[in-house]
C-alpha cells in the first residue's frame, strides 16, 4: 500500500487500482464496505461519528472511484479476494463493516481469516437465502434470467426512464427526507459508469446466495464477535432476515433493530450504527463457559427446592416444579445422545450429575463435528450450546420463584441469553410455541428482567397462595 495523498491510499488487485481512503485514529481498523448500486459515499454520514478511529473505506473494482476493467468477473468471490487485497495492506485486526451485497464477502474473509477479524457488523445484509428476504424490485428485474436481457436494453435506450427507476429504488431505501435528496443524485452519477459491475453482480446474485445458504452452518462456529444491525423499515432486507442471520452465529451475534430507519440505515441513523461499532466487545463469549455456568446455577436450585414444593406451579405455564427439572434432564440427554456422552439418568437429584458429564462431553474436540436437529436446520454443538443455555438459564428462574428461593442473574449471562433468545425466529412466540408472547419490561429495566419479559415471563410473578 503506497500513500498517494493525504487520505487517499492505494491497494492493487490483480493488476488493477482499488480507491482506498482512510482516516487516520486508533484501531483495531475499522473497514467500511458498501453494495450495490452504491459506493464509498455510502458512509459519507457515518463516518464523522467514528472520529478517533483508524476508519478505511474503498470502492470494489467497478465502482466509484476504483478501476472499471472490461470484462471482470465481477462476482461475490472476486469481492472477497478484493477486500483481502485491502485488509492484507492494514496492520493488526479489523472490524468490518458490511452493507447489503457486501455481506458475503465479510462474512467469507471472516471465515477465512478469522485471526484478522476483531468483529463483524451487519447492516441490513444477508448470507444466504432467507424465507423472508425480498428483493428489491430493480434487483428483481435485474437478476432474472431472460429479464435481465430486456431490461438493460431498456435501461440503454431510455436513460430517463432509468434514472426514474433508480431514483425511485433507492430513494426508498432511505427515511431521511433530507439524506435523500443529498445521497441519491450522487449515488446515480457514480452509479452511470458502474453499470456493467451492477449488472453482473446482479447475475450472479442468485448463485451467491444458494451456494452461501449451504455454508451458513458453519457461521455458528466462527467465534468471531457480531453486531447485527438493521434499519426496521426495511421492506427488502428486514427484520425477518435480521433475526435469521443473528441466530446462524449461535451465542456470538447481538441485534439490534433500528426503528424508524430504512435499508440505508447508516444514512438515516448513523448516530446508532457508530455506537454499535465503536462498543465492539474484545472478543467473543465461550458459549461452552456460559453454559456451564447456567447449568451450575440452575442444578443448585433444583436442589435447594423442597420436595414438598415439587408438584407446585411455575411461571412456565402448565409445568410443575418436577415438570421443569424433568424438561432440563431430558435436554441434558438428547444433548448427550449427539455429543457421545453417556446417559444422564432422570429426576431432580440427577441433575448435577447430568451437568457434569455434559460439559465434560461438549468440551471433547469431537463435539465440534456433532450436528443437532434445531427446527428446520442441522445446527452445530456451538449453535445447540447456546438455545441449550438460554433456555437453562430461564428455567432456573423459574424453579427459584416457584419454590419461593432467591434468585438474582448474573448481568453478562443473562446479556449474552438476551441476544440468543431475540435472534429467534417470529413463529417461537404465541400460542403452541417455544415462548409465550413477548411482554413489556418497561423502561430502565435490568438484563435479567428484559430476558424474562422476552420469554413471556411476568418478572412480578409469584406462587398462587396456598391455605
Amino acid at each position: 500500500m503506497t500513500t498517494t495523498a493525504p487520505g487517499a491510499l492505494s491497494v492493487t488487485h490483480r493488476g488493477h487500482t482499488l480507491h482506498v481512503e482512510e482516516e487516520p485514529g486508533d484501531g483495531p481498523t475499522i473497514v467500511l464496505l458498501h453494495g450495490f448500486p452504491d459506493d464509498r459515499h455510502l458512509h459519507d454520514r457515518l463516518v464523522p461519528h467514528l472520529a478517533g478511529r483508524h476508519v478505511v473505506r474503498f470502492d470494489f473494482l467497478g465502482w466509484g472511484a476504483s478501476d472499471k476493467p472490461p470484462g471482470y468477473p465481477r462476482t461475490a468471490h472476486d469481492q472477497t479476494a478484493e477486500l483481502a487485497a485491502v485488509v492484507d495492506a492494514i496492520d493488526g485486526p479489523v472490524v468490518l463493516v458490511a452493507h447489503d451485497a457486501s455481506g458475503p464477502p465479510a462474512i467469507d474473509l471472516a471465515l477465512l481469516r478469522p485471526h484478522r477479524v476483531a468483529g463483524l457488523v451487519l447492516l441490513n445484509t444477508y448470507y444466504g437465502w432467507t424465507p423472508s428476504l425480498r428483493a428489491p424490485e430493480a434487483i428483481t428485474l435485474y437478476s432474472t434470467p431472460g429479464l435481465r436481457v430486456l431490461a438493460r436494453a431498456v435501461a440503454r435506450r431510455a436513460p430517463g426512464l432509468d434514472r426514474r427507476l433508480f431514483t425511485w429504488q433507492v430513494g426508498r431505501f432511505i427515511t431521511d427526507d433530507a439524506a435523500r435528496a443529498e445521497l441519491v443524485p450522487r449515488l446515480y452519477a457514480d452509479f452511470l459508469p458502474a453499470r456493467e459491475a451492477f449488472w453482473r453482480l446482479n447475475a450472479d446474485l442468485p448463485r451467491t446466495l444458494l451456494d452461501r445458504r449451504r455454508r451458513s452452518r458453519d457461521l455458528a462456529d466462527l467465534g468471531v464477535p457480531t453486531r447485527v444491525v438493521f434499519g426496521a423499515r426495511d421492506p427488502y432486507l428486514n427484520p425477518g432476515v435480521a433475526r435469521a442471520l443473528a441466530a446462524a452465529f449461535a451465542a456470538d451475534a447481538e441485534l439490534t433493530l433500528v426503528p424508524r430507519a430504512g435499508h440505508y440505515v447508516q444514512v438515516d441513523a448513523p448516530g446508532a450504527v457508530a455506537e454499535r461499532i465503536l462498543t465492539m466487545p474484545a472478543g467473543a463469549p465461550d458459549v461452552l463457559d456460559l453454559d456451564r455456568r447456567a447449568l451450575d446455577a440452575t442444578a443448585h436450585v433444583a436442589e435447594a427446592v423442597p420436595r414438598e414444593r415439587w408438584e407446585a406451579p411455575t411461571p412456565c405455564a402448565g409445568w410443575r416444579v418436577r415438570d421443569v427439572v424433568d424438561h432440563l434432564v431430558e435436554n441434558n440427554r438428547a444433548q448427550l445422545a449427539v455429543l457421545g456422552g453417556p446417559e444422564a439418568g432422570s429426576g431432580g437429584g440427577d441433575l448435577p450429575r447430568a451437568v457434569e458429564a455434559l460439559v465434560a462431553a461438549a468440551a471433547r474436540p469431537a463435539a465440534a463435528d456433532a450436528r443437532f436437529p434445531l427446527g428446520w436446520q442441522q445446527r452445530s454443538a456451538r449453535s445447540a450450546l447456546a438455545v441449550h443455555f438460554a433456555d437453562v438459564l430461564v428455567h432456573g428462574w423459574d424453579l427459584a420463584r416457584a419454590a419461593g428461593l432467591p434468585y438474582r442473574f448474573d448481568e453478562d449471562l443473562a446479556v449474552a441469553a438476551e441476544r440468543v433468545v431475540s435472534a429467534f425466529p417470529d413463529l417461537a412466540w404465541g400460542p403452541g410455541a417455544a415462548f409465550a408472547a413477548r411482554l413489556d419490561a418497561g423502561p430502565g429495566a435490568t438484563a435479567g428482567d428484559r430476558l424474562l419479559a422476552l420469554t413471556g415471563r411476568d418478572p412480578r410473578w409469584r406462587p398462587p397462595a396456598t391455605t
